[in-house]
Order: structure tokens, then sequence, then C-alpha cells
């Protein structure tokens, strides 16, 4: 007697295997992402460096549209290659990069109505390059690219990602477009600290609860998920704030930020917040934030100063990280008491 059994990966009984394996996949589509990075990332240089002009053609955004030319070909041929094989639907292509597919729509679309805009309404500055209609089009869409490997391994049943390169960049990536969205925001990218005005002390502490929530629930998500090599943190902060200083030429913040990962890739290791809800687990979320903005200030102090008062600057510290305690209880709330539903 024989037994049919429908495919769970959508593909018909007899097919042979996919035409890239999920982890090839992975590799070469998170360097197609980098690609894609390194052109949104220039054509921000372009925008803060004077180098734009009145229209759409420029080496920049040759750069970033030819990234994401060659996604959309490389998960074309991946398609086509896997029907061939027989699968439908959805499993064309590696679980994980069904809403890959939407961005590459969504990006495709935003970038010609940014033509449109450009020819209509003029380049960009400052602020305007940022929340313009059309750019966030083109993030949200971009968010929804990159994130494909970390769907991706999201999915797939190891507490341990195997080989870890792929998704940690894919993590990385994913975090600097979330930092790009908030540049204004960012006392790493916009020095408040230094700003003798008012505004820059009310916009600076904004900016440090803010980010320091950012990171907390980053850092959170994914531990709760992964055991991440020693390293990991490091590796995607510092490729993090490494891309927005060649936006803002604030190179000096650089080794702040690695310190910072540093200092959670050592309590990760040695505390284990992933593995139970505990009081190390608070204190990670407290002591990374911290620590970051304390290396931050000392960076302030060493080159140029700080206009900040002591109570305000020392302030500020203690409220990253009180910031990220109280992220950690909304992304880790505690166990309900038993009997409790």
């Amino acid at each position: 007697m024989t037994t049919r059994v429908k495919r769970l990966d959508g593909g018909r009984e007899g097919t042979s295997a996919r035409w890239l394996d999920d982890v090839r996949f992975d590799w070469i589509f998170v360097a197609l992402c980098g690609w894609i990075l390194v052109g949104a990332f220039t054509d921000g240089w372009a925008h803060s460096h004077g180098r734009t002009d009145e229209t759409f053609f420029t080496p920049w955004h040759a750069l970033l549209y030819s990234g994401f030319v060659a996604a959309v070909v490389f998960a074309g041929i991946t398609w086509r290659a896997n029907r061939q094989r027989g699968y439908r639907g959805w499993a064309l292509l590696p679980p994980g990069y069904e809403l890959t597919l939407v961005g590459l729509g969504l990006f495709g679309l935003g970038g010609l109505g940014d033509m449109v805009w450009h020819t209509l309404f003029g380049v960009e500055a400052d602020l305007e390059a940022m929340y313009s209609p059309t750019h966030l089009i083109l993030m949200i869409g971009l968010l929804l690219v990159v994130t494909g490997p970390i769907r991706a391994a999201w999915r797939r049943w190891q507490l341990v990602p195997d080989p870890p390169l792929p998704l940690l960049l894919s993590l990385a990536y994913t975090l600097s477009l979330l930092t790009f969205l908030t540049f204004f925001t960012n006392v790493f990218t916009m020095p408040y600290p230094q700003m003798t005005a008012g505004a820059g002390e009310e916009l600076g502490i904004g900016a440090i609860l803010l980010q320091s929530s950012l990171l907390t629930a980053f850092m959170l998500f994914v531990l709760r998920r992964w055991q991440l090599p020693l390293g990991s943190f490091t590796l995607i902060l510092t490729l993090v704030f490494t891309g927005m200083a060649v936006i803002t030429d604030e190179y000096r913040f650089i080794p702040a930020m690695a310190l910072g990962g540093i200092v959670a890739d050592g309590l990760n290791e040695y505390w284990l917040p992933a593995r139970l809800i505990t009081a190390q687990t608070r204190w990670f979320a407290f002591g990374v934030p911290a620590f970051l903005y304390a290396a931050y200030f000392i960076t302030l102090f060493l080159t140029g100063g700080v206009a900040w008062s002591i109570h305000l600057w020392a302030g500020g510290i203690f409220l990253a990280g009180l910031m990220g305690l109280l992220t950690s209880y909304l992304l880790w709330p505690p166990a309900a008491p038993e009997g409790v539903s």
C-alpha cells in the first residue's frame, strides 16, 4: 500500500530540492541587501554634504537602484528555477522571504514615485530628505527586504544560528535603517549636548530616551529567540554607527558604540539574560544603554566638551538605563501569578 504525502513546503510530490538551499540563498541575498544599503547611505551622505542637484539621475541613486535591480533579478531567477522544479506559491522562495517580495514591490513603486516627486517638487534637503512621502515608502519597502534573512532564521529550528553571519548582517541592516529613520532624534548623529541653547537640552534628553528604548527592545527581541555568539553585538553596533558616521562625519563616536557592543556581549555571555526572566535580565537592560551613553559623554568631554551641566548629562546617563529597564518590562513582562490566565 502506498501513502501519498502532501509536501509541507508547498511543492508537488516528487519535486527536487529548491534551486538554492536556504543557507546559500541567505548568503547571496544578504550580500545584495548590503549593496542596496551602501547605496542608501551614500545617497544620505550626498544629501548631507550638498552633493545633490535638482535631478533624480545621480551616481548615488545609480548605486542604490542597481542594488535593487540585482535583488529583483536574483529573486526572479530563483522563482523561475524553483517553479520548474515543481514548487508553487510562496514556496518558490525559501520560507521567510514572502514579505521580501512585497518589500521589493514597494521599493520599486517608491523609486518611481521618487523620480516623479523630484521632477515636480525638487530635491529634498535636511529633514525633508528623511520624511518625504516617497522616501518613507522606500524605507518601508527596504525594511521588508533586508529583514528577509531574519524571518528565515526565525522560522528554522536552530536556537544557535548556523551560520550566524547572514543573520547578524541582516540584524545590522535593520537597526541601521531604524537609526536612519530616527536620525534627528539621536545624539550620536546630532550632538545636542554640545549646543548651549535650551532646545539642545530638550531635544537631547528626548533623543536619549527614544534611542535607549529602541536599542534595548532590539537586543531583547534578538536574545529571546537566539543564542548569539560572543562578539555579535559588537559587530552589529559597530557596523550600524560606521554607516551613520559616513553621513554625519561623526567618526569619533564609533569607539563608544563598539565599547557598548563589547559590554552587551560580555553581559550576555556572563548573565545569559535570554534564558530566563531574572534580575540579571533587568540589569542587562539597564546596564547596556547606561554604559553606552556614559561612553558617549566621555567622548564628548575628550573631543570638544559638553555644554550641559553635570545635573543634565549625569541624569541623561541614568535616564538611558532607566528607559532600557522599563522597556524590558514591556517586551519581557514578568510571569503572571499562578491561577491567573
